[in-house]
């Protein structure tokens, strides 16, 4: 009997074995683990390296010139046009701590200086420097608008010792 049953387990083994569409499972089987196989390293294994190229590749920083046209008034006479503008701008905290005095004059002096020096640069490079910024500080502390365009003079630091206390 039971060499029966094992005679019969070996001629169906062998018709499997002969039979096309036992060897197009098989082909299908191990085709279907290679790629779930491949997608496991791909997307557990190397995943966040393949993210941060991903991330690197699709930021991108471009200047743009922002210029704009003239513009014209309905009649055809100019109202606004473009001219190349270049601003120098001194972040008063960083100089401030770079001076190693306590005394407010003597900071004052420091500052002065240095703005001499930017001025006394930008000046020399055949550029001009506009001070119309309309707001000055005088002599008592306080602040005042001032409609007309400001001299070099009085773009320097002028703090007085009252502003310190």
């Amino acid at each position: 009997m039971f060499r029966n049953i094992l005679d019969r387990l070996k001629e169906a083994g062998a018709y499997l074995m002969q039979s096309r569409l036992v060897t197009l499972i098989i082909i299908f089987c191990v085709s279907s683990s290679i790629l779930i196989g491949r997608l496991f390293y791909l997307q557990i294994v190397k995943g966040s390296d393949y993210l941060e190229n991903y991330e690197y590749s699709i930021r991108r920083t471009t200047s743009v010139a922002a210029t704009r046209g003239n513009i014209y008034d309905r009649n055809g006479n100019l109202l606004a046009y473009n001219q190349l503008a270049y601003s120098v701008t001194i972040n008063l905290s960083t100089v401030e701590n770079s001076i190693t005095t306590d005394k407010r004059s003597e900071k004052n002096a420091a500052l002065n200086k240095i703005l001499d020096q930017v001025l006394s640069i930008v000046e020399s490079n055949g550029d001009s420097v506009v001070s119309s910024f309309g707001i000055i500080l005088d002599s008592s502390g306080t602040y005042q608008l001032h409609s007309q365009a400001i001299p070099k003079s009085s773009v320097l630091l002028q703090m007085s010792m009252e502003k310190e206390q």
